[in-house]
């Protein structure tokens, strides 16, 4: 029988849905406060009326405060936003050990197995890296033919050299073949090898391609049977025959065609450890595994039902993958039942082939006969195989390219050492006879070939799993912004006599309807304070919001469902014969005087900057990071030059909003410039920062998330023109030559150009709206104007706009191109590991082991100069910032603290040069034109090329005179 439903009489844990405990505590207070003038504590009277409705509207609003944080933040803003990352965003990071490289590697489609060594070269921080395919052929350079001769078929194998050979090199790019001869002759010469088995040979070949390169390769033969003496002469022309072949499907076109793919697939190698590449590290030598294989031979007696072929895939199926297993990832759901911690499940890099958190290399020395016989007797799960009878005669041989490296070793076989050299099971090489009866049983050994192929296909398949979370449980209705903010007034819970659900009668004495409308201005505050908790509560996910653009805290709502309250807000002043239509359109405008004054009550515009500065301090601080000693400096800054309380009033405001944007753009790339701080210099971008570079912007309030150009002439978009005798002023265009800000002021042009420091107060002011002041000046007129910090006007829009909604676009985009545009903050950070020479004659940076784990930062420094007169003493320019030692000490803790420890970074503060005749001025322009220079055939691959040699050789003779003080 099921238990009935009830209804628990037991105390409401929380004090905001205890409805007795909260008349309680009203009573408690009328007794503390009025007893001298309220002894009538009962029912009945009016006030512990309203005292009761009062809390049982309270526990409402109290059980809509109980609502799962999930239901309050609903799903108007994407959790990235109010900085709640997915576990793979904030727990994952960037590859650091070579076994994250390794693991990257292992989840391309292409790889089997992948190692990373530190290289053998004085430089430190430089890694070889070795691959091996899944597709074995393309590690061994092995192609397979099947010839006929005489009527009868015969398999040969080529062995053709590794693709990472340096003369096969050539071909990594798609080449056309013309044609293949003997070296000195037509035909090639088949040399045998007379020591074997008297089925191998080799031979050397000149390909043509290209219509006039050659190519010479040296060609190792193998006969996957003995022909009769007759058939060979044959057999031999018709291999001869077929090595001179070029088309679709030779043999020589397929090794052309694995050549193309190898490079092709260790191009995507490179890609992926360069796109994850620490600071200071690079990668030297890519090589491909060569391979062992390893050839069975054995003796089989089938059960009378078994089939030859299935049974052969099965065996040697479990071989192959015992001897070359396969690397198995783990799914999410797999490690969570095992109870794995989140942070331990999504350390290291995302995968997108699913998890793994250990690899496992195989690392066999010896395979044992043991061991494989028990693959041969037994079926995958454990039982022994019905299908075979004995194994008799068994013995296992190794060949590396073709040749034979051990001969029927029959107890166990040693595996080379080399770890480049890695064991795979032959299907062409094996030889395993079956016998029914004492009669042999033949199979298709091509259709066994195919058979094991798709198994290990298959396996490689099964051992790829989704990466991905699993799905949360959301509500099936999901409450809305809207549902949690719904408010009914209490009006409609007070008894009837009240006169408040319809109001008194119309015969009603004008004292009685005055005590009607004075009781619902009474209750009308508390009303209010209600409807404004649920609007609180609603905007859960607003005020968390990291939207600099929408920084409210506080919230509210106006009530204009309460009964009869178009009779009680003063904003609303009918004048028409219809108030009921202009109630419909006072109550439609959102910023009416009612909604003025709630907003304003709820929180000034001071106080909603410094409250939502304070939620993105608390944001950033859930993440261990804190912008405090930036906000010191900026304020000092700021608030240095004012010179009335007004204009300090004025620039604090500006500061606290730019604060809050350098914290929203924090917050906005928080998990993922922690994950890479150690990304080394893009190698595919040009734009892209490195990880160090991304996190100084970020923690010195620098908005740009991609590298520029950050000198600019000032002229570039400012038009400097004649105001007469000796004066000058200017205008600023954007990128289509439409005029946006004419300068207020005319500039001397003697003793010194003073024009330019008139431009200089536009960029600096102008990169920010709070400095620009929007003003009507006449019927559905508007004008901008720009202010400095002592809010004196220096520049003014001619135009005038028609309403202020437009001026306000204006004033966004105008200072965004000018921040774009003039933006003189940033820095270029240089790794020298990637400057070491690779070649005979190049030049070297000075100094004791100046490429290992070595990094130069350029920064501007507020400064410029004469570089062509040593007497010219720096003069302020731009940017402002970086003029302060405090500030420069500021951004150089900050490196010292996001640098990798083991990093030894070097800063350098550059002035800008005022004359560009002093070409050989280590000016911040001149690092900067090198830099990108250099940087430009870095992402585009071209540094091996001759200008590319030139750009490298000049940022390093930067370098050089740079940190000359230093050697």
């Amino acid at each position: 029988m099921r238990d009935p439903d009830t209804i628990s009489n037991a105390k409401p844990a929380a004090k905001s849905q205890d409805y007795a405990g909260l008349v309680e505590e009203g009573l408690g207070y009328i007794q503390q406060w009025a007893s001298d003038t309220w002894t009538d504590h009962n029912a009945h009277d009016p006030g512990i009326t309203l005292l009761e409705t009062l809390s049982y509207a309270i526990t409402d609003l109290g059980f809509r405060g109980q609502l799962p944080i999930s239901q309050l933040l609903g799903r108007q803003l994407p959790p990235e936003k109010m900085a709640l990352f997915a576990p793979e965003q904030a727990l994952s990071g960037n590859a650091i050990t070579a076994e994250d490289f390794q693991k990257l590697l292992v989840a391309l489609p292409a790889v089997k197995q992948a190692r990373l060594t530190p290289a053998e070269n004085r430089v430190k921080g430089l890694y070889n890296v070795l691959v091996e395919w899944e597709d074995g052929n393309l590690n061994d350079s092995l192609v397979l033919e099947t010839i006929p001769v005489n009527g009868k078929s015969f398999a040969v194998e080529y062995a053709f050299p590794y693709w990472d050979e340096a003369a096969v090199a050539v071909w990594g790019t798609p080449v056309t073949l013309n044609q293949a001869t003997g070296v000195g002759g037509p035909l090639p010469t088949l040399i045998p090898f007379v020591e074997d088995e008297l089925n191998d040979y080799f031979t050397t070949i000149q390909v043509r391609y290209n219509t006039s390169q050659t190519l010479p390769l040296t060609i190792v033969i193998r006969l996957g049977t003995q022909p009769a003496p007759a058939d060979r002469p044959a057999l031999e022309q018709a291999i001869v025959n077929r090595l001179t072949q070029i088309g679709p499907g030779s043999a020589l076109d397929t090794f052309r065609a694995q050549v193309a793919t190898a490079f092709q697939q260790m191009n995507d190698v490179r890609d992926v450890l360069r796109r994850h590449r620490n600071l200071c590290e690079d990668f030297l030598l890519f090589r491909s595994v060569r391979t062992q294989e390893i050839a069975l031979r054995a003796t089989v007696e089938l059960a009378a039902d078994a089939d030859a072929r299935q049974t052969l895939i099965d065996m040697l199926s479990a071989i192959d993958l015992f001897i070359d297993p396969v690397v198995r990832f783990t799914s999410l759901a797999a490690l969570q039942a095992q109870r794995m911690p989140n942070e331990q499940i999504y350390e290291g890099p995302l995968l997108s082939a699913g998890f793994l958190p250990a690899l496992d290399e195989p690392k066999q020395h010896q395979l044992y006969a043991s061991d494989i016989l028990q693959h041969l007797l037994q079926t995958t799960d454990g039982r022994r195989n019905q299908a075979v009878i004995a194994v008799e005669n068994f013995a296992m041989s190794s060949y590396v390219r073709n040749r034979l490296t051990t001969v029927n070793a029959q107890n166990s076989l040693t595996l080379l050492a080399d770890e480049q050299f890695q064991p795979r099971l032959s299907v062409t090489k094996t030889d395993i006879t079956f016998f029914r009866n004492g009669v042999e049983v033949g199979y298709d050994r091509q259709q066994v070939l195919s058979g094991v192929l798709a198994r290990r296909l298959q396996a490689f398949a099964a051992s790829v799993v989704p990466a991905s979370l699993p799905l949360s449980g959301e509500p099936t209705e999901p409450l809305t912004p809207a549902d949690i903010a719904r408010y009914q007034s209490i009006q409609y819970d007070l008894p009837l006599v009240y006169g408040l659900k319809a109001g008194t009668p119309d015969n009603a004495p004008p004292a009685r309807k005055a005590q009607e409308k004075q009781l619902r201005a009474y209750l009308l505050f508390f009303e209010q304070i209600l409807a404004n908790h649920l609007s609180q509560l609603a905007n859960t996910a607003t005020f968390f919001s990291i939207d600099a653009d929408n920084p409210s805290t506080y919230f509210y709502q106006p009530l204009y469902q309460v009964p009869r309250i178009d009779q009680l807000l003063r904003a609303f002043n009918p004048v028409s014969a219809d108030p009921a239509a202009e109630w419909e359109a006072f109550s439609q405008k959102n910023d009416n005087a009612y909604v003025q004054r709630l907003q304003t009550g709820a929180e000034s515009a001071t106080d909603r900057l410094l409250r939502k500065n304070k939620v993105l301090e608390h944001l950033l601080g859930r993440f261990g990071e804190e912008l405090s000693e930036l906000s010191r400096l900026e304020y000092t800054l700021a608030l240095q030059e004012a010179s009335t309380l007004e204009a300090m009033e004025r620039l604090r405001l500006n500061t606290a909003r730019r604060l809050l944007r350098y914290k929203a753009a924090f917050l906005n790339d928080v998990s993922a410039s922690a994950a890479g701080r150690a990304v080394g210099t893009s190698s595919r971008v040009l734009t892209d920062l490195s990880g160090l570079e991304r996190r100084i912007f970020r923690k010195t309030g620098l908005m740009q998330s991609q590298r520029r150009k950050i000198s600019r002439a000032l002229t570039d978009f400012f038009d400097v023109q004649n105001a007469g005798a000796g004066l000058e002023t200017f205008r600023l265009r954007d990128a289509s030559s439409a005029v946006l800000l004419t300068s207020t002021q005319t500039f001397v042009t003697t003793p010194q150009r003073a024009v330019l420091g008139g431009i200089r107060a536009v960029v600096r002011f102008g990169v920010e709206s709070g400095f620009y002041r929007v003003e009507q000046t006449g019927a559905a007129q508007w004008r901008v104007a720009l202010t400095d910090g002592n809010g004196e006007v220096i520049a003014r829009r001619q135009a005038a706009f028609a309403g202020p909604a437009d001026a306000e676009a204006f004033i966004k985009s105008t200072a965004s191109f000018l921040y774009d545009t003039y933006s003189t903050e940033g820095c270029y950070l240089i790794e020298h590991v990637l400057l070491r020479p690779t070649r005979p004659g190049d030049n070297t940076l000075k100094g004791p082991d100046p490429y290992s784990h070595q990094l130069t930062l350029v920064f501007p420094s507020g400064f410029e100069r004469d570089f062509a007169s040593p007497s010219d003493p720096p003069k302020p320019s731009l940017p402002y910032r970086y003029q302060a030692r405090d500030f420069r000490n500021y951004v150089e803790a900050v490196i010292g603290q996001e640098c990798p420890a083991h990093l030894i970074p070097t800063v350098f503060w550059l002035d800008m040069n005022t004359n560009p005749a002093a070409t050989n001025a280590v000016s911040f322009q001149a690092v900067e034109a090198q830099y990108l220079a250099w940087l430009g055939h870095f992402t585009a691959g071209t540094l091996a090329t001759q200008p590319g040699r030139n750009a490298r050789a000049g940022l390093v003779d930067l370098l050089n005179m740079l940190r000359q003080p230093l050697s």
